[in-house]
């Protein structure tokens, strides 16, 4: 009986000596056994493990030149051998053609996703006019295509320009119209805190989400890993009257950028 006193005695004195040490591995306990909780109310809710399922990564998207193959940059200086044309009023129109891949490696099975497409330029040019349209293959052999040439493995192709031009929405125009940017923001995306930018060398955005079923190939389910276009480009190369004053349109700075973004993880 002494020895059971003294045992209890012992042990009352070791947990007077360790009363911090014993309270925070109770605690650590607890919050164990809260987590525990948390995790299985989880996996209940979502009926059975075997409802998780894999996260699909998000499309890999690449804008490439004609057939998937690698584009060259995006020339706007006239050049009749490309299939540059002038009207009787002196106004130019250049063509080129792209595609944007977006399908995704790890399940090529879900063919092309969705995606949106932006489209900038610099507006040193008055008038510039930026259209882009959906595309019907042709025949390679076919010399009346809206575009024709090699492509990056030096292959023929022969597109032409389908339905109406597609429509995009202006991110930073300063009227709604393509004359101009807007003035920079306070930490503008592009150029930061820097502001000595000259207004017409401020890029002006537009931009078009297309879903699935504006993509090429949709058949109610899938799309084809790429979607084709064309852009077209037309301006007066002659001389113009800008701001009251008449000035040569003739400019070699312009830069016309196309740039892919997802528009979610799926």
């Amino acid at each position: 009986m002494d020895n059971i006193r003294a045992h209890m005695t012992a042990a009352h004195d070791w947990v007077e000596n360790h009363r911090a040490q014993t309270l925070a591995v109770l605690v650590l306990l607890a919050a164990i056994i809260f987590i525990i909780g948390l995790t299985m109310t989880w996996f209940v809710n979502g009926k059975s493990l075997s409802t998780v399922g894999k996260i699909q990564t998000p499309a890999k998207l690449k804008i490439m030149g004609p057939n998937q193959t690698s584009i060259e940059p995006i020339e706007i200086s006239y050049d009749e051998s490309r299939g540059d044309v002038m009207d009787g009023n002196g106004n130019v129109t250049i063509r080129r053609a792209f595609c944007v891949q977006s399908d995704n490696d790890e399940k090529p099975s879900a063919g092309g996703q969705e995606f949106e497409l932006q489209v900038a330029n610099t507006t040193n040019i008055a008038g510039l006019t930026i259209n882009v349209y959906h595309v019907t293959v042709n025949n390679p052999s076919d010399k009346n295509g809206t575009v024709v040439g090699l492509d990056g493995l030096n292959h023929p192709y022969s597109w032409s320009t389908t339905g109406d031009p597609i429509s995009f929405t202006f991110i930073n125009s300063a009227d709604g119209t393509s004359s101009l940017a807007k003035e920079l923001a306070a930490n503008d995306p592009t150029y930061g805190a820097y502001k000595d930018v000259q207004k017409n060398a401020r890029p002006l955005y537009r931009y078009h989400k297309f879903e699935k079923s504006e993509l090429d190939g949709w058949n109610d389910d899938t799309a084809n890993a790429a979607t084709n276009f064309i852009i077209e480009c037309t301006w007066d190369p002659g001389i113009v009257t800008v701001n009251g004053k008449t000035v040569s349109n003739v400019k070699e700075t312009d830069m016309v950028y196309l740039i892919a973004r997802g528009t979610s993880g799926n």
